[in-house]
């Protein structure tokens, strides 16, 4: 009997690249300069708390953060390797 494999992948900051969307969402909307992020809330910590607001509402609804950026190099190959696996 063959068992399947069952995996979970978390797609922000591990698949998908949402902070260099977000670093532009903030720099075309409010002219920010973020830095890459050194730790988890990096973002949060360079913007006001309208911004932060902004990016979690308008910025995901109106703007695309989770539609329009990049997956990192090599995940669509991974997720191919992991889905043969079972």
């Amino acid at each position: 009997m063959r068992r399947s494999l069952r995996i979970a992948v978390d797609l922000d900051g591990v698949c998908y690249d949402w902070e260099k969307c977000a670093r532009w969402l903030l720099d075309d909307k409010y002219g920010l300069c973020i830095r890459q992020s050194t730790e988890w809330d990096s973002i949060k910590k360079q913007v006001t708390p309208t911004q932060w607001h902004w990016l979690w509402n308008e910025g995901i609804d109106d703007y695309g953060l989770f539609a329009d950026g990049d997956v990192y190099v090599g995940t669509k190959q991974a997720l191919q390797v992991l889905s043969g696996l079972g």
